[in-house]
């Protein structure tokens, strides 16, 4: 697969994920579309990893139903062919307790035949580029 039809799969991932804090509830139909189905999410707050359809549809209806507002922008640090590196912006605001964070998350994403296979996320840009064998340069 081209380097730019993973950039657009990444891309549609995002805008995926925009719609469903939008109120798109829609979480297999977005699971399905945008992930292999033995995929592999390794997000820092789980301390494991999230593995398969059924958990990556669980794990995005618990993410949602935490925040009352959430909003994520998200930036290509570095394309590599099969794997891509972003910078993703959080805001939210906690469900219940308003309690707002900002936070910066660094996303290696592994693809396959035009769909995500693994997501590995990082607090620190230069771990995440390393974890993907990018240079620090980026």
């Amino acid at each position: 697969m081209e380097t730019s039809a993973n950039l657009d799969v990444v891309r549609s991932m995002y805008a995926g994920f925009g719609d469903l804090a939008g109120g798109s509830a829609d979480f297999a139909a977005y699971v399905d579309s945008h992930y292999v189905a033995e995929c592999e999410y390794m997000p820092v707050e789980e301390g494991t990893a999230i593995v398969g359809r059924e958990a990556m549809i669980g794990w995005n209806e618990r993410w949602f139903e935490a925040w009352d507002e959430l909003t994520a922008d998200a930036s290509v640090l570095e394309d590599l062919g099969d794997t891509v590196v972003t910078e993703v912006a959080v805001s939210a605001r906690g469900t219940g307790s308003g309690m707002e964070i900002d936070q910066l998350f660094f996303h290696v994403i592994d693809l396959r035949s035009g769909k995500i296979q693994r997501i590995r996320e990082f607090l620190g840009r230069q771990e995440a580029l390393a974890a993907a064998g990018a240079s620090e340069a980026a």
